[in-house]
C-alpha cells in the first residue's frame, strides 16, 4: 500500500511538472463537474 501511494505521488508530480512547463498542451477531457451554475447552463 505504501509503495502504491508513493508511486502515485511520483507519477502525479511528473505530470504536474509537464503541465506547468507546457500548459498550452494540456486539455482536460474528463467532465470533472457534472453540473454547471444556472448562468452557464445551455
Amino acid at each position: 500500500q505504501r509503495d502504491l501511494v508513493e508511486n502515485t505521488q511520483r507519477c502525479t508530480k511528473v505530470i504536474e511538472e509537464i503541465i506547468r512547463t507546457y500548459p498550452e498542451q494540456w486539455i482536460w477531457f474528463h467532465q470533472r463537474w457534472k453540473t454547471r451554475p444556472p448562468e452557464e447552463r445551455r
